[in-house]
């Protein structure tokens, strides 16, 4: 019998990097361009390129595209799904923003998945991502699946939070759930204080007494 090849250089490894974010935000009644305004906040494409510095990797193409949906289930005023795919050389970003407005209540969730292959990395974009977006609640789920030889592995993954700062950390709870043989990870965190100046969007610039405050705070 012929012996068998070893493949020595041979590498699938994949990984998947999942980022779910809620930013929620009190509005005056008569915010009409809320959501014009949401997309001008936050500059996608200046985070799209700062996220390929760095995992070091070369945007290659992007495709957007928006849709509104009216539907009589959805209790929500408005409700709107913009979305984006960012193609690089080694990897590829999913983000989907959902905006949801009901009364005063405006709930932001931006789902973010990155896919990399070979030795790159997303999990340096983690601390970058909440520190740009400040949110009040966040899910992160990664996974790592393939075959990689073994004097190429990276270094062990004992929890997600070894990517967060120390700053980011003090501002939040924090606790995992991981399952290490299976190379999945999560952490979930909740905004320890919120912070009404940062969750009011207040574009006619109306003054709030103590008791709206506390009245604010408390629908966030």
């Amino acid at each position: 019998m012929k012996k068998k090849k070893i493949i020595y250089k041979f590498n699938n490894i994949s990984k998947i990097l999942n980022i779910c974010i809620y930013k929620i935000y009190y509005i005056s009644k008569n915010n009409k361009n809320i959501i014009n305004y949401i997309n001008k906040k936050y500059k996608f494409n200046k985070i799209f390129k700062k996220i390929s510095l760095i995992i070091n990797d070369n945007i290659l193409n992007i495709y957007k595209k928006n849709k509104k949906l009216n539907n009589n289930n959805i209790k929500y005023k408005k409700y709107t799904i913009n979305f984006s795919i960012i193609y690089l050389n080694n990897s590829h970003i999913y983000i989907y923003i959902y905006n949801y407005l009901k009364k005063n209540i405006l709930n932001i969730k931006i789902d973010i998945e990155i896919y990399t292959y070979n030795l790159i990395t997303p999990l340096k974009t983690i601390d970058y991502l909440i520190s740009i977006f400040k949110p009040n609640l966040i899910i992160i789920d990664y996974k790592i699946r393939g075959y990689i030889k073994k004097k190429n592995k990276n270094k062990k993954i004992n929890s997600i939070q070894k990517y967060i700062s120390t700053k980011n950390k003090k501002i939040y709870d924090i606790f995992d759930i991981n399952i290490y043989n299976e190379n999945i990870f999560q952490t979930k965190m909740i905004i320890k204080k919120i912070n009404i100046n940062k969750n009011i969007i207040n574009l006619k610039k109306k003054k709030y007494n103590k008791k709206k405050k506390i009245y604010i705070i408390k629908l966030i």
